[in-house]
């Protein structure tokens, strides 16, 4: 059973704009990697395609605004960043929008959509219920001041798209739209241009294309003037058969999730890449539609890694530099490839789903996975499994012969929200994991093969472990040829506190002298031996102290360096001063954070 008191470990990550690989094209050589429009968008104007009435707006002695429409009937609007994302691997998007000055009797319409799309830099769909990215729905005022209204065929809608519509009109005549107050995920499907419809009433010719629950939340109005921020986060499908999940978040609230994986809904470029962006329209009704901030953070990275630099993948703002989230680190060894690029997607996973993945494979009896605080950079406490692929190499896999490196994570490790930690940090613990494995799918480490559901994990990698780190808390391990998923855990099975030896004094009588004695031990870890770097089973934990302590100030330990076994060999003095019972301690503790003690009492006579 698992001790409660010791149940969770909390890493903490913060909200950061993450940096993604993207973008070839020299007139965009400024921009950055992804949109990082974190409070206006004052700079990198250029980096964004506008399209229709699609503008920037300088506010008077204030910010510049995205305006995508104003408070005019018949407008549609789209704006995109240049350089394609990737979004196949996971994001997580924030912006702040405002709707006001509401037209036609202070009736607001039609709202706006946060897109995804792989059909064109320049795409805008229909105007109306259409919101900007389907085919068809709503009306417009006839052209040249004439009676009556007419549809707001602006362009077709846009094809191989997924999009967010944040909708504050009811078009019920043609979309059965629930109310005139709510959210819904959207999507045709791959090579199909998307549409508004959330039902098929009769008569009307346009597909059903929700693919999420509508949420209409009672508060906050969206239409009611004041500004209001949005997170959406995509998680990547973490096995074989299974889907991915889009979350939605206003004003702090999760308003809507459902499951949805991209690849089956819009053809994704090289890489998982796509568009973002987005759309907006009025229709007879009118307002403006005003985004404010945006920033989006891909969540897969990739950097080079080689011999002489290693490949520093931060997630969250990493955890550096006042940052308090986390990264993936990779540096070859000699004797292997002289440089690799290597992918890191974080998956995030509940506690329980990581530990019964975990506990699947007996070796690791009942190990525990550390839980972030902030995993996904919004608030969100969760167990993160890190899938390493390796592109270039051969089926874009790590698991080659000379694919030989020092993998880790650093992270930042809070003491006062792990009062546990203390227990752990005894002689019991915290047996540290830095677990490696495959599940059997190529291309994709951390999902389970389902016609061969073997154990996820295999071995446990750990060489090192620390919640001071390099300057913050890190685990590290080997990444010798084999399975490319990897998972922080404690209270690993497999492990064992590092060996203390006392050669002298021994539990022997001593004649009482002025002179002390000639102490002698040394301090190992039993797994080194058992384990060495050349094998592909870890852990590979080494012992990194052996001191004696012993009264009055004999703590005088002298040691050698640990030798090609793992043995550090040390000397210094033992009290022959004082008559009586002595103890003699010496205590060690091993890379993995795991201490060792060895007691020896002898009596000194007259």
């Amino acid at each position: 059973m698992k001790t409660a008191a010791i149940s969770r470990f909390v890493i903490v990550a913060a909200i950061a704009a993450l940096v993604a690989v993207g973008g070839s094209t020299a007139a965009w050589a400024q921009c950055p990697t992804s949109p990082n429009y974190v409070s206006n968008f004052n700079s990198d104007q250029a980096c964004l395609t506008n399209k229709g009435s699609s503008t920037f707006l300088p506010q008077d002695g204030g910010p510049t605004i995205l305006r995508l429409t104003p408070d005019s009937p018949g407008q549609a609007g789209s704006a995109w960043f240049n350089t394609q994302q990737a979004v196949k691997g996971g994001f997580s998007t924030t912006f702040q929008f405002q709707f006001t000055r509401q037209g036609d009797a202070h009736t607001p319409a039609d709202g706006i959509a946060f897109v995804i799309q792989n059909s064109s830099i320049t795409a805008l769909g229909q105007g109306g219920g259409s919101i900007g990215y389907a085919d068809g729905g709503g009306s417009c005022p006839a052209p040249g001041g004439g009676e009556g209204f007419v549809p707001c065929d602006i362009g077709g809608g846009i094809p191989d798209s997924l999009a967010i519509e944040f909708d504050t009109y009811n078009n019920g005549f043609d979309t059965r739209d629930p109310d005139a107050n709510h959210i819904a995920v959207q999507s045709c499907g791959i090579g199909l241009p998307n549409s508004p419809a959330h039902a098929i009433p009769n008569g009307d010719n346009f597909p059903n294309c929700l693919i999420g629950t509508v949420a209409s939340p009672s508060t906050p109005i969206m239409s009611d003037g004041n500004p209001h921020t949005v997170v959406i986060s995509y998680t990547p499908p973490s096995c074989t058969g299974c889907q991915g999940t889009l979350t939605v978040n206003l004003d702090g609230n999760i308003v809507l999730t459902t499951p949805v994986t991209l690849e089956n809904e819009l053809n994704l470029g090289a890489g998982g890449t796509a568009w973002v962006g987005f759309t907006s329209a009025t229709g007879a009704a009118f307002e403006n539609h005003d985004i404010l901030s945006w920033t989006f953070a891909p969540q897969a990275q990739s950097g080079v890694a080689t011999t002489d630099t290693p490949a520093v993948l931060n997630f969250n703002g990493g955890a550096f530099n006042g940052n308090t989230g986390y990264d993936y680190n990779a540096q070859l060894q000699t004797g292997g490839l002289p440089s690799a690029t290597v992918q890191v997607q974080p998956i995030l996973i509940s506690e329980e789903a990581c530990e019964k993945l975990v506990d699947a494979n007996p070796l690791f009896g009942h190990a525990q996975c550390f839980v972030f605080q902030n995993a996904d950079g919004h608030g969100t406490p969760s167990a993160v499994l890190f899938e390493l692929t390796c592109p270039g190499l051969p089926g874009d896999s790590c698991d080659q012969p000379d694919f030989i490196a020092d993998l880790g994570t650093d992270f930042v490790f809070q003491k006062a929200d792990n009062p546990g930690f203390q227990i752990l940090n005894s002689t019991i613990g915290p047996y540290a994991g830095w677990l490696k494995g495959d599940g059997g799918v190529p291309g994709h480490p951390c999902q389970v093969d389902p016609n061969n559901p073997a154990p996820l994990f295999h071995s446990n990698q750990i060489s090192s472990f620390s919640v001071t780190g390099d300057p913050t808390g890190i685990t590290k391990g080997k990444g010798v040829p084999g399975g490319s998923c990897w998972v922080a855990t404690f209270g690993t099975s497999g492990e064992a506190p590092p060996k203390v030896k006392i050669t002298s004094p021994t539990f022997s009588t001593y004649k009482q002298k002025a002179t002390p004695g000639v102490a002698s031990y040394t301090c190992s870890d039993p797994k080194t031996s058992q384990n060495p770097a050349s094998s592909t089973v870890g852990p590979y934990l080494t012992a990194a102290s052996c001191k004696q302590n012993q009264a009055p100030n004999l703590n005088n330990s002298i040691c050698s360096s640990p030798n090609v076994s793992g043995v550090i060999s040390c000397g210094g003095t033992f009290d022959l001063s004082v008559r009586g019972l002595h103890v003699f301690t010496v205590t060690s503790k091993d890379t993995g954070g795991n201490v060792g003690a060895n007691i020896v009492i002898y009596n000194v006579v007259k």
